[in-house]
Order: C-alpha cells, then structure tokens, then sequence
C-alpha cells in the first residue's frame, strides 16, 4: 500500500549524513563536528568509535546507525566500496578497499610478517616511468607457503588502479553514479538478499558442533549475545559500573571485547596460536575471527572446531564468574579449549583415531579427512566443560 516503516526511513535520511561525512573530507562542516565530537584522524571507523558516547542524540544516532536495524549490521558499511584514488589515507591491511574483507583479514600471516603494518596504500608502492609499482617489504624470507600467500596476494591488488593526485571515494553500491540517495538505500533494506553477512553467518551452523555452541557463534557474530551491554540497553542492568567487562572491569562488555580484545581472552587467544605454531595479527571483531579461522590453509577444519571452543570457553567462564563467583585461570581456560576441541572433532568424525595426547602435541597434524553428513548425536567422549 506505499506505507514506509517510519524508523527505517528515518535512519535512512541519517545515512545521508554518513555518506557526507565520509566523501566531503575536506569540508569545513566536517571538521567542526569531528573536532568536537569524533578525536582526529577522521578516518572510516574513528570518527564513528570515538563519537558513540559523546554529543547530540543525532550525533549518537550517525555514529550507531549500523547498528540500529535488526537484522541489517553494518548496512552503511557493506553499501559503500573504496574506490582508490592515489591511496593516501587509506591504511593498507586494515581497511577494506578491495575484494570482500581487509587484507589483514584475508592474508593474515602475511599482515603479521609485513614491515608496514601501518601504511597507507600510497606508501606500499611507488610511481616509476608513469607506472605504479608494489613494493611488498617482509621482516624476513618467507617459506614457501608464504610465498605462495604472497602470489595470491599480488594478484588479488595488482588490478588495482592507483590515480595519482586524485581523491579517494565511497562508491554506493545501488546506484550507478556511485552517490548515495534515500530511494535505493530504503529499498535496499527493504529488499531480501543473501549479502555477504548472510553468508558468514550460514558459515556457523557446522554440523561438527552441537546446536548450542553454533547458536552462541552465530549470536556473537550478529552481535547480539546477551552481554552487559546488551543487559543495559533493555533495563536488566540499570548502572554503567555494572556493564563493565566481567574479566577486566574496565570496558563496557560486548561481544567482540569479551572474547577477543579483553586483555584475558586476547592471552587465551595467544596461547591457542603458540599452541598451533600460527603468527598473524587477531582480528577486531567476531565477524572477522571467524572468517579467520575460516579460511585456515592447514588442517582447515580442525582449526575451525578452536573457534567454537574457545568462545564457549570464554563464555562458560565469564558465566562462572558471574553466577558463581569462580575465578578461572587463562591456563585452565586454554585447557577446557584443548579438552572440548577434542571431544567435539572425536564424537562426530567417523575415523578419527588420535588420542588426546597427539592433539595437544601437534593439532595441526590431526588430519580431519572425511567428515560425514550431518546427523545428531551425543557427545561420546564426555560432556563440555
């Protein structure tokens, strides 16, 4: 009947704003704002982390809007692509400017082994004859696997084009001049289609895990477990001293600080890579983890079945924390992880014939080679802790 949802509508004329803020670098308006409410910088995300609790409830609303719509994370982000023009101001493994992810998340071992972590995509290549060069720096030589991640990383920038002396820009993906507008931005939200949120998020039903485990991934991933910050927003929990983080008490606790960023599960998380003989850098929110462990080169899918029981683990003591007022070691932690990996990869694969004592020496060696089709049983090997 052409009756628009009111709430959608409105975030969408927000959006405006959004696509102004990140075009219009250079207008006087946009300094003023970030000068006052967003820190310096001004870059994709620091305006938006610095501003959310500080300035005008409109302000607030900008700084929030992809998180506003149920079911639609991120909209504004996903709807805008990084058209490259000479590459300054663009940070080179951090930010998404071409293909699906950052290339920190795409090429994580390579990010870890770079010399310019922090560069910009101007400053990773440089102008010769009227042409532009790569210039990829390691910290030492890489093996051959590397080398092959390297190739692969090569060609997937080397058909980018760099414009020299012109603007970097946010091309909105609905329209064909690239300019963000109220019509396409309200029908793309009201429009079904599988993005690729969507499919990260089919990513997390595996039918290695039991359903519980795979519901709280794929909860954590959508950014809605029922951590403090989210207690908050409904009443449950009425003081801001009460949201903090329920390993550190000093942040807010959300998904993505709980159990990837809080100085006790980041020491978890480094002892599951040391444990595995992996060094890259650790991604910054769920989403990006579990892509990470996703696309895993060696023994894949063992190292998918660590995701999910290491954020179970965390989840399990930070619930201990709460309701039981147990305090858990990081080294009790890792263990539970090690213990629950091995009983979730031991009950559901058919021929999978190492003992506990090979996965704790050498994960990376116990092949998973055939993983039967999806069928529900009980775990044999005891319970979760």
């Amino acid at each position: 009947m052409g009756i628009k949802d009111l709430k959608m509508f409105n975030l969408v004329l927000l959006g405006k704003w959004w696509a102004r803020l990140v075009n219009e670098q250079g207008g006087l308006w946009r300094r003023v704002l970030l000068d006052k409410y967003g820190g310096e910088g001004g870059s994709w995300g620091e305006w938006i982390t610095e501003g959310q609790n500080r300035g005008s409830s409109w302000w607030k609303d900008i700084c929030k809007i992809n998180e506003l719509i149920e079911g639609k994370r991120d909209w504004v982000k996903s709807g805008f692509k990084l058209v490259i023009g000479d590459g300054a101001k663009v940070s080179f493994w951090r930010q998404v400017w071409v293909g699906p992810h950052s290339l920190e998340v795409m090429f994580p071992r390579l990010s870890y082994l770079s010399i310019d972590r922090q560069s910009t995509v101007q400053q990773m290549g440089e102008w010769i004859g009227g042409s532009w060069r790569w210039r990829l720096k390691w910290r030492r030589r890489l093996s051959t696997r590397e080398q092959d991640q390297e190739t692969q990383l090569r060609s997937t920038i080397q058909n980018v084009q760099i414009r020299k002396d012109a603007d970097n820009k946010w091309w909105w993906r609905y329209e064909k001049d690239g300019e963000y507008t109220v019509k396409s931005a309200y029908k793309m939200l009201t429009t079904t289609e599988e993005g690729d949120e969507i499919k990260c998020l089919k990513r997390c039903w595996n039918s290695t895990i039991p359903l519980k485990i795979c519901a709280f991934s794929w909860l954590s991933v959508l950014g809605r477990t029922p951590c403090k910050v989210k207690l908050m927003k409904r009443n449950i929990i009425r003081q801001e001293a009460d949201a903090k983080c329920s390993f550190c008490a000093e942040i807010a606790e959300n998904e993505d600080h709980l159990l990837l960023c809080c100085d006790f599960s980041r020491k978890v998380w480094n002892k599951n890579l040391a444990w595995w003989e992996i060094k890259y850098v650790m991604a910054r929110s769920c989403k990006d983890a579990f892509l990470q462990h996703s696309w895993a080169g060696r023994n894949q899918k063992g190292w998918q079945v660590i995701w999910y029981a290491r954020i179970w683990a965390l989840w399990s003591t930070r619930n201990r924390r709460i309701f039981e007022a147990k305090q858990v070691s990081i080294d009790e932690v890792f263990h539970m992880v090690q213990y629950n990996s091995y009983c979730l990869i031991k009950s559901k694969i058919e021929g999978w014939t190492y003992s506990f004592a090979d996965w704790c020496n050498a994960p990376s060696r116990c092949r998973i080679v055939k993983v039967p089709k999806p069928r529900l049983i009980e775990l044999e090997q005891g319970e979760l802790i």
